[in-house]
């Protein structure tokens, strides 16, 4: 949570990073329209935004960096946007996410979960993709309750994953 100083702070870095993130996309949007006009943002009642869903728009390129500074997401959604590269080690910021769909584009390599950094992830959604790596961390992520791989480039699948119900 913010002191009032750190989420004024926070809010000002987050319209920078957007800006960006939307620049790298090609997004357009009107810069002096307030961040929660512009489009695939949910922003709660401080002023932060906590989803980004921009499925479905034919992005073309990898996925920005400077996406993973906005430490304050729960719900990263990128279906279907023909991304390419790989996922950026940087997701690992992302602590409070819960949700992450990043399935049917043409992302492949290696899936960067470090064990602790991910906790809250309920819901991971991969399938479509060219991945070839799924680390064993992903078996230690409690929370996680749906995980969509099919379709995938993986050459096996960690022995631990076998917990997850479906």
């Amino acid at each position: 949570s913010f002191g009032s100083w750190d989420r004024i702070s926070y809010v000002r870095k987050q319209k920078i990073t957007l800006r960006q993130i939307y620049k790298h996309f090609d997004i357009s949007f009107k810069q002096r329209d307030p961040v929660s006009t512009w489009p695939g943002l949910k922003i709660d009642d401080r002023g932060v935004v906590v989803e980004i869903d921009l499925s479905f728009k034919k992005l073309e390129k990898d996925i920005p960096k400077v996406l993973f500074r906005l430490t304050e997401l729960e719900k990263l959604k990128l279906h279907a946007c023909s991304l390419t590269g790989e996922i950026p080690k940087e997701i690992s910021n992302l602590k409070k996410l819960r949700v992450l769909d990043l399935s049917s584009n043409r992302l492949g390599g290696k899936i960067p979960f470090q064990k602790e950094a991910l906790s809250k992830l309920e819901k991971l959604s991969l399938h479509m993709n060219k991945f070839t790596l799924l680390p064993g961390t992903v078996a230690s992520l409690k929370n996680l309750k749906e995980l969509y791989l099919s379709r995938n480039s993986l050459k096996t699948v960690p022995k631990r994953i076998k917990h997850l119900h479906s």
